[in-house]
C-alpha cells in the first residue's frame, strides 16, 4: 500500500466516522429524525408491534430506518424473497412523513413498492416503538 492510499484511507474512514456520529443526536424538535434499529417484532392482541432503539449506524444483521430531515427515508430491510436465516440486508432510500402520532413511509423493497403507516406508541430519545395500522405492497 502506498502512502497516498493509506492516507486516502485514513481520511475517508475518518469522513465517514464524523458523519455517522452525528445521527445519534437527539431534537427534540423531530425526535423521530435518527436511525432507528429493529429490536423486535411481534403480534399483540392481533396487533403487529416494532420496537426499535436509536443508533449511529445500521446493524450488520438487523433491519432498521434511517428518517432523515426534509423526508428522505433509508430502510434497511430483507435484500430477497427469502427469510430463512442468514438474511442478506439492503438499504434503500424512500420517503416519511408524520402527522401527530402517525408516521407513514414509502420505499422500495425487492418486490417492489411499499406503503407502510404505524402509529406511535413510544418515542423518546432512546427508543421507538410502533404499531402497524395498515402495510400495502405492489
Amino acid at each position: 500500500m502506498t502512502k497516498n492510499t493509506f492516507i486516502t484511507l485514513v481520511l475517508a474512514l475518518l469522513f465517514v466516522s464524523l458523519l455517522s456520529g452525528c445521527s445519534t443526536k437527539y431534537d427534540p424538535q423531530n425526535p423521530i429524525e435518527g436511525t432507528w434499529v429493529m429490536d423486535k417484532g411481534e403480534t399483540v392482541n392481533d396487533e403487529v408491534i416494532y420496537s426499535f432503539h436509536r443508533a449511529s449506524a445500521f446493524e450488520q444483521d438487523k433491519p432498521g430506518y434511517a428518517f432523515k430531515p426534509n423526508g428522505l427515508l433509508i430502510s434497511r430491510q430483507n435484500a430477497g424473497w427469502c427469510g430463512t436465516p442468514p438474511i442478506s440486508y439492503a438499504e434503500t432510500q424512500g420517503a416519511w412523513s408524520k402527522d401527530k402520532d402517525k408516521v407513514t413511509l414509502n420505499g422500495k423493497y425487492w418486490g417492489g413498492n411499499f406503503i407502510l403507516e404505524f402509529e406511535i406508541n413510544q418515542l423518546d430519545g432512546n427508543q421507538l416503538q410502533v404499531k402497524q395500522i395498515s402495510a400495502k405492497y405492489n
